[in-house]
């Protein structure tokens, strides 16, 4: 899959385009950013190419996906332009910070016979697989699930703390625990039933956030995100008998090995699990979403679910 990434910062320098460098199906063949010091890093680097603007790039017939990693702000916009030129896209999460631009690019993807990907890349890597795994042995006996995850003060923030660029807490980072309900509890019954969202009036964001819900009217989640606090990053699991931990479920080095810790009538087991790189692992899954119809429109459900809960949460708030 001859690939483009479109929007060149920390972010992209460090995990994706090496993951993009590295996964077998994916052939990198060049960037494009309005930093020409970027783009002079990227070169020095990598075997890939350039162009002078988006018009160009997506006008390169060589080309049949662009990866966006522009700020969330620019995702629909940029995006449309993306799926009207016949390329297939890969959109850096949120996809958008708004469901009726969501659904835009949904329908567009469907409209133009293409792909739409929204990169989570946590989803692929075998610690989460084993969490999910968990969950459906314990469904019967299942109490509580709490996720939580929240960053510290970040020297170099980006657009979160930038409402013109897309800046939302729920969105960047609650979204990783609203995804994460929906895909442990994906054949569930699903209940929003409070929410508390803290705005910051001064850069007009949202930066940080709880809520609850209900799982077939009797499991009890709570969720917790926020910006500027201490780093958490964490899924307790508790069952009548068991309590299961881990920490790190969703941001993670490549080699970091995750560990489940479980805690039965007061003795201490921890399983051990696999070091992954999850988007190197997330790139490598598309080859069989794009040869199926039936998984594309798997991906359009995903998206579009996450996008209504996210939505509900904002308007509930």
């Amino acid at each position: 899959m001859k690939t483009a990434l479109w929007g060149v910062g920390n972010h992209a320098k460090k995990n994706l385009i090496p993951a993009l460098d590295q996964a077998d199906n994916i052939e990198f063949i060049g960037v494009f950013s309005r930093s020409k010091e970027s783009i002079s890093q990227i070169l020095s680097l990598y075997d890939c190419k350039t162009w002078n603007s988006p018009e160009e790039m997506l006008a390169d017939s060589e080309l049949e996906t662009i990866f966006l990693a522009t700020p969330p702000g620019l995702h629909f916009g940029n995006g449309i332009q993306v799926l009207n030129s016949g390329k297939n896209l890969i959109c850096e999460k949120p996809i958008t910070i708004n469901f009726e631009e969501t659904k835009g690019l949904i329908n567009s993807a469907i409209k133009n016979n293409l792909f739409l990907f929204e990169a989570y890349m946590f989803l692929y890597h075998p610690h989460f697989l084993r969490i999910k795994q968990i969950i459906q042995e314990t469904l019967n006996d299942l109490k509580e699930v709490h996720i939580t995850f929240e960053l510290p003060e970040l020297e170099s923030p980006g657009f979160r703390f930038n409402n013109d660029l897309g800046g939302s807490c729920l969105y960047d980072v609650g979204s990783y625990t609203v995804l994460t309900l929906i895909e442990l509890f994906k054949d569930e019954k699903i209940v929003l039933d409070n929410i508390s969202i803290t705005e910051d009036k001064k850069n007009n964001i949202d930066s940080s956030g709880s809520a609850s819900f209900l799982i077939n009217d009797r499991i009890k989640s709570t969720l917790k995100w926020s910006y500027n606090s201490k780093y958490v990053n964490e899924i307790k699991i508790i069952t009548s008998e068991k309590q299961y931990y881990s920490e790190k479920i969703f941001s993670k080095e490549a080699d970091y090995r995750p560990t489940i810790e479980i805690i039965n009538r007061g003795s201490v087991f921890r399983e051990h699990l696999e070091a992954r790189n999850h988007f190197v692992s997330m790139l490598e899954s598309l080859a069989k979403i794009t040869a199926s119809e039936k998984k594309r429109n798997f991906e359009f459900q995903k998206i579009e679910d996450l996008a209504s809960i996210l939505n509900e949460m904002k308007s509930n708030k």
